[in-house]
């Protein structure tokens, strides 16, 4: 009997449903026709059936796949496909830059793994260029991994300017596989929409010179996450006060569900439960795109 299942997370101790992520093929049963995907990203093995697909897949193989949370609160691996390698050359466009902090992430239909990029890379004529003259840039990128596999630009160069179909396509594709279930069985959750065009104006400074290049229906409806230091609001999703974190949905961060830390709660709201209470919160992303919550108010 295979042993693969462990323990497993439950649906709201992990990424969101949807959520892009890799691993590495533990086990493959091709009699049975299921196999198992181990990732960092969750300490947990993932079941995957076979499909034509994986059928030449083998274990220690590393993967991308797209995670779904299943109605017994557990989680699966869908859409298998091989995860970027040291060395591969991508071409795609700007999805998001961070132009007040240097960095940014380019999407591309080879690959479900969006890449990150310093600014440094940036041809030397573009690296004070602003996210609204960036996002939906066409570009090339050369692929390095960093030691825990995530992928990241060692050279990038310019193609064209920007393509805003080429945004909306991605983002439909996207959509499509995060909308899918495996044999009906996936827990469906809210969906998480882009920011309107009303809370983007709002925001000022950078955002307002970026939000005309991200919600702007001539600019491709592209439904972009919330920029850096944005003022956000949301619903917490949950919340663990013994191990003092939590995680926030909210309509304006299209990346996932925004985690917070248990410290970043008012002091008198930080030994309740805090489930569908509203909150309003600061937007900041780690380095490797995850949204997380400061200055949150309820």
């Amino acid at each position: 009997m295979d042993k693969g299942m462990g323990k497993g997370f439950l649906m709201g101790q992990g990424p969101a449903d949807g959520a892009t992520l890799t691993g590495g093929i533990k086990s493959i049963n091709a009699e049975k026709g299921y196999g198992f995907v181990v990732s960092g990203d969750l300490q947990a093995d993932l079941y995957f059936k076979l499909d034509p697909a994986t059928a030449a897949m083998a274990p220690g193989q590393q993967v991308s796949f797209v995670l779904r949370w299943m109605r017994d609160g557990k989680a699966q691996a869908h859409d298998l496909a091989p995860a970027l390698s040291h060395g591969d050359v991508v071409a795609g466009c700007v999805r998001m830059y961070n132009d007040a902090k240097g960095f940014g992430f380019v999407s591309s239909e080879q690959t479900r793994q969006d890449i990150y990029f310093n600014k440094a890379v940036l041809p030397a004529d573009r690296q004070a260029a602003s996210a609204a003259e960036l996002i939906a840039c066409q570009v090339q990128v050369s692929v390095k991994l960093t030691n825990d596999g995530k992928p990241q630009a060692q050279d990038l160069a310019l193609l064209s300017g920007p393509d805003f179909s080429m945004l909306e396509s991605l983002k439909r594709s996207r959509e499509a596989a995060s909308d899918g279930s495996a044999d009906g069985s996936a827990a469906k959750r809210p969906r998480q929409d882009g920011f309107n065009g009303g809370m983007a104006a709002g925001w000022g400074g950078a955002a307002a010179a970026v939000a005309p290049a991200l919600v702007g229906k001539g600019a491709g409806g592209w439904e972009s996450s919330a920029p850096e230091g944005a003022t956000c609001t949301g619903t917490v999703r949950t919340y663990n006060a013994a191990k003092g974190f939590g995680f926030i949905g909210s309509p304006n961060v299209t990346t996932g569900d925004v985690y917070f830390k248990g410290d970043k709660v008012p002091p008198h709201l930080q030994g309740v439960p805090l489930e569908g209470h509203q909150v309003q919160f600061l937007v900041r992303y780690t380095p490797d795109g995850k949204a997380q919550a400061a200055q949150m108010q309820m």
